[in-house]
């Protein structure tokens, strides 16, 4: 289009701040539509973006767009709309757009959904780029389509689904590279790139599962490769003051296709000249292991290897249409892993259609034995957009919804006047027709057993020893859950029992009134309620109760050896040495890192943990003399630990979010032994010597 077209245009991808920056990622996917928009039409004014609620209040209190566009995602669709609904009432003539993935699927929910929520003039669904650049055009040229008066007999004009995909991901300019991200380059956001878009599977409980993402759309790898060293150089200069130094890859199956071999490659390179990234988000491919782990190796511990499984029994995989996943290839995937030392992880899902208590723990037990480092338990969400939201699919499994408060998605901001009160609802399943409400409680005690006692390692010198002597890990967690019911962690667990039934809420409407009140929402942003409960009391049993920790692995340990007719003196005594190793690891990570944890070892826990041995006797890693280690945190552990409380602080609250983020055991404390004039500390995976500096 030759001719100029005259619109101030605002793009805003929300996130809520108060708390903690909620959805931390620099708003790529915003940019990418303003980029295709500048590319096909041209614009008299450029268009500005937005992702703090703050200053797009700042430039509403001096400015009146012609159109404002929202992002629509579980996470910020009530601050979206209560900002739409103050523009109304301030510029009424402002045209106000919302789009994304987080709309109904059933054609007449929508049409609902779309008469309820008359603050917005236009919604487009899916893919934004073409659409958007398409309202855009015809609003220029027929100013008349603004659409007030929204109602039952023209909510169709309002709902744009007819969008068309764009194969070619490359037509799409690089925001970053056009300047459109350069402002949002602060040290708390994290970057974010795409690579592909679409998923080939069809899984029921994703957004991406149905039809229209199945085709995979590429990017460039020329376009992939410079938008790395942008972004690796930007990093650089802001690492240099103790920001994070991550990155996000957007993709649904990140390393199973061809072209990823290739970014993995660049992303190695760019690391090498720009000391970035520390850490990749990213989900990997669920099939093609040979390639994903190739990957892995490339980036050298930097991603974390992903098997997803949410089940392995079939009927369950069959109900969720999961069926050209190899569940055994994930399985595999972790074995693999974990002998080149990356951090794999898997992925289950409670409350699935046809899941039971049993099928449940059968699942989360093939995962624990097989080896994961990490298990992460999550409850049935039912996202809008997903086949699972269906009013068909919620009544053939008799799904019983609940409502809850999505943790950190909760804020009050005021413009010109007006109070903005915002929290995001999310709907969980909490039973069906073969899962009862009791089996899904007891279900959440396990998964708190697995959070505490088995991700990141924590206590994997005790979890070596008993794999070595074939005593399964999965009757390890269930001693370990039968013991926190009745140790002195049982008050722990009763609160963690009575937070998990008081979270939920019969009445979505009753939850929407309760959180539109300045106290509720003080409360949430206070951290008083509204956590993640599993990250949140696994920070409380790390930071407070850890000495109760240590006492029921003890305690679990031995009664299995005992089970196994494998207790005596030496091994009791070697396992409290693992015990007390971990516990000084941990100690003071977050809070008092000045002070340096000591203790006296008769082994070498860390030789243990690090070599593979053949045939394991204890007093093949027995040392000849008692020695006293200390456990210090290197000079890298202190920088990134350091720049990551600067963005999450050091609150529980702040703590259990850098525990959702980053793999723990990273963190946990080097042990090293001082002479008088020597110092020996551990590298690789023996005790060596050297001169003190």
């Amino acid at each position: 289009m030759n001719q100029t077209i005259d619109l101030k245009i605002y793009l805003a991808d929300l996130t809520y701040t108060q708390q903690t920056i909620a959805a931390d990622v620099i708003p790529q996917a915003i940019g990418g539509i303003a980029s295709f928009t500048e590319k096909h039409l041209k614009l008299k004014h450029r268009i500005k973006l937005f992702k703090y609620p703050e200053k797009l209040i700042t430039c509403l209190e001096n400015d009146k767009p012609d159109i404002i566009g929202f992002s629509n995602y579980i996470w910020n669709f009530e601050l979206s709309k209560k900002f739409c609904k103050v523009i109304k009432k301030i510029y009424p003539d402002t045209i106000t757009v919302i789009g994304g993935p987080n709309f109904p699927i059933d054609e007449n929910e929508l049409k609902d959904f779309a008469v309820e929520n008359k603050m917005f003039d236009f919604m487009i669904l899916k893919e934004g780029e073409l659409a958007f650049k398409n309202l855009v055009e015809k609003i220029h040229q027929k100013r008349n389509i603004k659409n007030k008066n929204v109602d039952n007999h023209n909510v169709d004009h309002k709902i744009i689904t007819e969008n068309e995909r764009i194969k070619n991901l490359s037509d799409i300019p690089s925001p970053y590279s056009n300047k459109y991200l350069d402002e949002f380059f602060d040290g708390k956001l994290m970057p974010i790139i795409q690579t592909n878009r679409g998923c080939p599977f069809s899984c029921t409980f994703c957004v991406e599962g149905v039809k229209y993402y199945n085709k995979i759309n590429l990017n460039d790898q020329k376009k992939v490769n410079n938008e790395l060293n942008f972004i690796g150089k930007k990093m650089n200069k802001l690492s240099k003051n103790g920001t994070r130094n991550d990155l996000f890859i957007a993709d649904s199956n990140f390393g199973m296709y061809k072209d990823d071999i290739k970014t993995c490659e660049e992303i190695r390179s760019v690391k090498q000249k720009y000391k970035w990234p520390d850490y990749i988000n990213v989900a990997t491919g669920k099939n093609q292991k040979e390639r994903v782990l190739n990957a892995a190796k490339l980036l050298d511990g930097a991603m974390r290897l992903s098997g997803s499984v949410q089940s392995l029994d079939e009927e369950v995989l069959k109900n969720i249409k999961r069926s050209n996943i190899s569940s055994n290839g994930l399985i595999e995937l972790a074995l693999e892993g974990n002998k080149s030392g990356a951090n794999t992880y898997s992925e289950v899902i409670l409350g699935l259609p046809g899941d039971t208590l049993e099928k449940h723990y059968n699942t989360v037990k093939l995962i624990v034995n097989a080896g994961f480092v990490n298990v992460y338990l999550f409850q049935l969400m039912i996202l809008p957009g997903t086949e699972l939201d269906t009013l068909e699919t919620k009544n053939k499994f008799s799904m019983v919804i609940r409502y809850r408060i999505l943790p950190r998605c909760y804020g009050h901001y005021k413009l010109k006047g007006h109070d903005i009160l915002s929290a995001e609802v999310e709907r969980v399943c909490i039973g069906n027709n073969t899962l009862p409400f009791k089996d899904y409680l007891e279900a959440r005690k396990m998964h708190l057993a697995v959070t505490i006692f088995y991700n990141d390692s924590i206590f994997s010198s005790v979890k070596k020893f008993l794999q070595i002597n074939q005593i399964e890990l999965w009757d390890w967690i269930m001693v370990i859950l039968n013991l926190m019911k009745t140790s002195n962690f049982k008050k722990i667990m009763r609160d963690f029992e009575k937070d998990t039934m008081q979270e939920l809420w019969n009445n979505e409407s009753e939850l929407k009134k309760y959180s539109e009140n300045k106290e509720i929402i003080g409360k949430f942003i206070s951290g008083e309620i509204g956590n993640n409960l599993l990250f949140t009391y696994k920070t409380r049993a790390i930071t407070e109760h850890c000495t109760s920790l240590c006492e029921i692995v003890l305690e679990s340990t031995n009664k299995l050896l005992k089970k196994y007719k494998l207790y005596n003196l030496t091994n009791e005594k070697f396992i409290k040495e693992c015990i007390n190793f971990h516990k000084l690891s941990m100690m003071n990570i977050f809070k008092g890192r000045e002070k340096t944890p000591q203790g006296h070892f008769s082994f070498n826990i860390k030789k243990f943990i690090n070599k593979n041995f053949k045939n394991f006797k204890i007093k093949d890693i027995e040392f000849r003399k008692t020695k006293s280690i200390s456990f210090v945190h290197n000079d890298n552990q202190k920088r990134i630990l350091s720049n990551f409380e600067k963005i999450y602080g050091t609150s529980e609250l702040g703590i259990s979010r850098i525990l959702s983020k980053i793999h723990t055991k990273k963190f946990y404390r080097v042990p090293s032994i001082k002479f008088k004039n020597s110092i020996v500390s551990y590298k690789n995976n023996y005790l060596i010597s050297g001169l003190q500096n």
